[in-house]
């Protein structure tokens, strides 16, 4: 007969996901194989008890977690000027406004906000670059993106403005150049622009937090 557990778990053991269900089996000091049925609460409490410890978190991550897609983290990046690349050798020295990249499992997504502080209610809007896809996923060519990992967080970001922008999934970034975003971007180095005019984004019709907690619960 199979007991239900009413003692902490042995070290020794190991946990099967039977039929919606979970068992524990481990041998007592004699031998003797014990077979036991956990609850949930039994389940989570075992590791609860294992000390985890994320250590300091690079300024600017916001949230890290783990999903079935695997780990996951949100940065912010303030306002600021960046140089982008062009090809075959343009270079644009440009304002961007603050953006929102989400790593999750072998992908990363980046968005726009109007807003000078992160809001999770404020308004998502289209990342106003080439290379990225409607829904904000980036699309790195034939570079090879590095592991999800929060603490690598802003050189990831970094390696997305230091890629060539070409001409791919350049369109409806930009209210004025709906056709190609890299237009508004030349225009902006060109009259030596100290902010983006965020009126000229497009707008998704998701805030950033549902923008965000619909990737990571896909």
């Amino acid at each position: 007969m199979i007991k239900p557990l009413t003692e902490p778990l042995p070290s020794n053991g190991l946990l099967y996901f039977m039929d919606g269900q979970f068992l524990f089996r481990y041998k007592e000091r004699g031998g003797a194989e014990i077979s036991k049925y956990l609850t949930m609460d039994d389940v989570a409490a075992a590791f609860v008890q294992v000390e985890q410890d994320s250590g300091w978190m690079p300024a600017g991550v916001l949230r890290v977690g783990t999903s079935q897609q695997g780990r996951w983290y949100v940065y912010s990046a303030p306002a600021q000027k960046v140089t982008i690349t062009v090809p075959p050798a343009e270079r644009l020295t440009i304002p961007i406004p603050r953006t929102v990249m989400l790593g999750i499992g072998t992908k990363f997504y980046i968005w726009a906000l109007k807003e000078t502080h992160f809001n999770p209610n404020a308004k998502a809007y289209h990342a106003p670059f080439s290379n990225v896809h409607a829904d904000g996923l980036i699309c790195w060519g034939r570079a090879k993106t590095a592991e999800v990992d929060a603490k690598h967080a802003r050189r990831i970001w970094d390696d997305f403005f230091y890629a060539n922008f070409n001409n791919d999934l350049s369109n409806k970034k930009s209210v004025k150049h709906p056709a190609n975003v890299l237009e508004m971007l030349r225009s902006l180095h060109d009259e030596n622009k100290r902010k983006y005019p965020v009126a000229d984004l497009v707008e998704t019709r998701e805030t950033i937090g549902q923008a965000i907690d619909r990737k990571v619960r896909n």
